[in-house]
């Protein structure tokens, strides 16, 4: 019997513990330009997020800036940090940035300052 208890206080934890959806995470891993500062990466990211947002599936995107204190990372400087609440908007914003010069005009922008060629899409969950 207190197996079957135990069993079912478990199973009702972690039906309250399921988050409501998961983020979808693009991180690129960039090197900073010699001659640019960090203060130009985070001018840049906020110029290509304003663009960025005014594309279908841009309007609730988040960009963080993650700079490594304590980490092996292998010439990176930083990691530009690209979310959407859902991988639904995730799609109808990369189907919509395929053809936007905008956002291609934003890209050429944040080159000048650093190099972001390397990248990888997660999946990620905030647990409350």
């Amino acid at each position: 019997m207190r197996t079957v208890i135990r069993t079912f206080i478990i199973a009702m934890l972690m039906i309250f513990a399921v988050p409501a959806h998961s983020d979808a995470i693009q991180l690129f891993n960039c090197e900073l330009h010699d001659e640019a500062t960090t203060d130009d990466v985070y001018e840049m990211a906020a110029k290509w997020l304003k663009v960025a947002k005014t594309l279908k599936g841009g309007e609730n995107l988040r960009v963080y800036i993650r700079h490594p204190i304590a980490a092996s990372t292998d010439d990176i400087d930083f990691k530009f940090v690209v979310t959407t609440p859902t991988f639904e908007e995730w799609g109808e914003f990369t189907d919509a940035y395929e053809g936007a010069d905008s956002i291609a005009a934003a890209d050429d922008e944040f080159e000048k300052v650093a190099d972001c060629n390397d990248s990888a899409v997660w999946e990620g969950a905030e647990i409350k």
